[in-house]
């Protein structure tokens, strides 16, 4: 998710997604703050913990004064390497860091407020999605920043005509999919060259955007339409459209199984405000449900099962060599990822947290979990 952007995810969150990053969704705050510091392990209130999970920080900091914020996660499999982005005094740090031993390698450091990040490995770059409009001042339009992760260092800028909100990366095609809520569309990008190759019309309000490799497909979620677009990527056109139900948000695909798992607002009246700055912030209503996830078989293309579980859901991952998804989940009552059996589709129990869950992410080859959130962690899948 990962989770959109430019949403505030102070307003109650979500991937983005996916990305998600990634935004706000108005019942609960969540800032996306990286615990860098002790291991910590503790019981969350009224949740049924999964026994074998273990709770840890992602990194120790480099000195006393780093600053504890972060808010996005970007995981690099193939040169085992975590980014975690920690925004302070208008610039952002973004720590590299070393995923086998978990300590800090690097920093780089930009003048700007990040929102989401992907990694195309094989081409050793990090696309980052920046939120605070006043630092883009010196480009002309709305951007992503590419930075070489050889080096650690930005390298450019590819201009875009709206605000992106989420981005996901399809290393095998070389292709980076990028949604714009206020355009009801996906760019195609060649991460090759950084330019725009396609321009693809999807639903009102594209939110998150999640990609498989193997099925040639990409999957956006639409805000307003309830829906959610099936994009061929061979041909980048849209193939078909899900309704799923109101105020779709985030989505991870799991291929192994043919299924997708969208993430919605926990509000039947949940809706999205433009404010003067242009940022988009998601409002909740006034009677808050239970969150839901929806179920998509990507074959049929068509909703075949639906979960529904207390408090505010925000972003969704699958890992599925373990048949597992893990939804990050937060209420004035607890706050865990919730784990789900993907074969049974029916929630496990929950791994606790400190602080507020936001934005998940996996690292496959590790089998390592990490989640931003106001006190983020790591965890291995047992």
């Amino acid at each position: 998710m990962m989770w959109p952007m430019p949403f505030d995810r102070a307003a109650v969150h979500r991937r983005s997604s996916k990305r998600r990053r990634v935004i706000g969704l108005g019942i609960a705050t969540a800032c996306l703050a990286v615990v860098l510091a002790t291991i910590t392990y503790q019981h969350a209130e009224r949740v049924n913990p999964v026994p074998g999970y273990k709770t840890f920080a992602i990194a120790e900091p480099v000195d006393p004064g780093y600053s504890s914020w972060a808010n996005t996660v970007a995981v690099n499999e193939s040169a085992h390497t975590v980014y975690t982005a920690s925004p302070s005094s208008g610039t952002t740090e973004i720590a590299v860091i070393d995923s086998v031993t978990n300590d800090r390698t690097g920093v780089i450091e930009l003048e700007s407020h990040l929102e989401q990040m992907a990694v195309d490995g094989p081409r050793s770059s990090l696309y980052v999605i920046d939120s605070r409009r006043e630092s883009m001042k010196r480009r002309s339009s709305p951007s992503i920043l590419v930075i070489n992760t050889k080096v650690n260092r930005l390298v450019g800028a590819i201009e875009l005509s709206s605000w992106p909100q989420s981005i996901a990366i399809n290393e095998a095609t070389r292709t980076a999919y990028v949604t714009s809520l206020a355009e009801g569309l996906v760019w195609a990008i060649d991460t090759m060259t950084n330019k725009i190759t396609a321009t693809i019309e999807v639903g009102n309000g594209p939110i998150d955007v999640a990609v498989s490799e193997s099925a040639k497909t990409g999957y956006v979620t639409n805000f307003y339409d309830g829906t959610v677009s099936v994009i061929d990527t061979t041909a980048n056109r849209v193939v078909a459209t899900v309704p799923v139900g109101s105020s779709p948000m985030d989505i991870a695909i799991n291929d192994k199984a043919d299924t997708a798992y969208v993430t919605h607002t926990a509000s039947n009246t949940a809706h999205l405000t433009q404010s003067v700055n242009d940022d988009y912030v998601t409002r909740a209503g006034d009677n808050p449900q239970d969150g839901k996830i929806s179920v998509i078989d990507t074959a049929a293309h068509e909703v075949v099962h639906t979960i529904t579980m207390e408090g505010v859901l925000s972003d969704i991952a699958v890992h599925p060599a373990s048949h597992t998804a893990y939804v990050a989940r937060s209420d004035s009552d607890g706050r865990a990822v919730i784990v789900i059996d993907t074969t049974s589709n029916e929630v496990t129990g929950t791994v606790a947290v400190e602080g507020r869950p936001d934005e998940i992410e996996i690292d496959h080859s590790a089998g390592t979990v990490y989640v931003a959130g106001d006190r983020a962690a790591r965890f291995k899948i047992p």
